[in-house]
């Protein structure tokens, strides 16, 4: 069977699903706050208290930041730390409790900072990466996980001629996605990306009424099932504004 055609037979099937079908690890990522200002008399304990409901995960935020906290674990009030996306309710390596000793104000600086705005995307990497403009022509799609168990999800349109596909890491919370339009031989499907028109050609094969398993060679497969419109809207934004965009 044609990928179109397995891709635009199931695509009826999302408008019966009822069920959510959210990978847990994009629930962790929703849930997970992706970055946190200091405040005065924070330390490492405290934030992970008042994100995750305990002390506990202290030492996960201090991983992920290792390169800005130095010294023992000193934060200073006005630091924009990166929160992981962390499990609450599966227990933390024991580790010991973090320094709580009162957060040193920010030293002030001499002088001020130079400004250096960032450069502005390209029209395409604002589409690619826009939820959005993405958002206003899905008509249904898929969500699953890879081989890995990140998660994956493909959005397409009504006629299944232009689809997005995500693929994420949540080993290092990156994502790479392709967006433009979506062509098929007898076995392949191809989506050729509009930002950087670079295409990526993968296997689709049917599983089962609501199911299909995507190869995608040495990138890997993954396994993807119909969802209800709303659900895959939800993981989709989930997909683009909590995980950094790497292709």
């Amino acid at each position: 069977m044609k990928a179109k055609k397995v891709m635009k037979s199931l695509l009826a099937a999302t408008l019966a699903v009822t069920m959510a079908v959210t990978p847990a690890s994009f629930v962790r990522a929703e849930e997970a706050q992706r970055t946190y200002t200091v405040e005065k008399n924070d330390n490492l304990s405290k934030i992970s208290k008042k994100l995750f409901g305990s002390e506990k995960f202290w030492r996960d935020i201090y991983n992920a930041n290792s390169a800005v906290v130095k010294d023992n674990y000193l934060i200073y009030a006005g630091q924009v730390l990166t929160i992981p996306a962390i499990n609450s309710s599966t227990p933390a390596v024991t580790a010991p409790a973090a320094p709580a000793a009162t957060t040193p104000a920010a030293p002030a600086a001499t002088t001020p900072a130079a400004t250096t705005p960032a450069a502005p995307a390209t029209e395409g990497q604002q589409y690619t990466l826009d939820y959005n403009t993405i958002a206003a022509w899905v008509d249904g799609g898929f969500i699953g996980v890879d081989a890995s168990g990140s998660p994956v999800v493909m959005a397409v349109n009504a006629s299944t001629d232009y689809a997005v596909l995500i693929f994420c890491d949540n080993s290092d919370m990156t994502a790479a996605s392709f967006v433009g339009p979506l062509t098929e031989t007898d076995t392949l499907a191809t989506i050729t990306d509009e930002a950087n028109g670079l295409a990526l050609t993968f296997g689709v094969t049917q599983l089962s009424e609501t199911s299909i398993a995507l190869d995608m060679g040495e990138i890997g497969t993954a396994t993807i099932t119909a969802a209800a419109k709303e659900d895959l809207l939800k993981v989709l934004k989930i997909a683009i504004e909590n995980y950094k965009h790497i292709a």
